[in-house]
């Protein structure tokens, strides 16, 4: 499984937050630059702050172990991308895969 199927899978699992907007995958595997050693990039947009609840980070362990990959998941909100617009300027240019 690459890493845009991937992001879709984790997109489809997230969509049962009611708050959950999208996610980008960014960084080596969007720039098609990722080496055997690369983990894959996610940033998941939900509306409000869900960076601290272990059940959304849990998600994604499933799929690491599943498929045998590293995943670097940042779940953030569109205020905190805007906030920071140089990490937002990197995953914007990555593929958006909307709710």
């Amino acid at each position: 499984m690459d890493a845009k199927e991937i992001a879709q899978e984790l997109r489809d699992i997230l969509r049962k937050y009611e708050d959950f907007v999208g996610l980008y995958l960014y960084g080596s595997y969007a720039k098609g630059t990722a080496g055997p050693d690369s983990d894959i990039d996610i940033a998941a947009i939900f509306e409000k702050d869900r960076s601290s609840e272990t059940d959304v980070h849990g998600e994604t362990l499933e799929i690491e172990l599943e498929h045998d990959v590293i995943i670097d998941f940042q779940p953030t909100t569109l205020e905190e991308l805007n906030l920071n617009w140089i990490y937002f300027n990197e995953v914007k240019k990555g593929f958006y895969y909307g709710r």
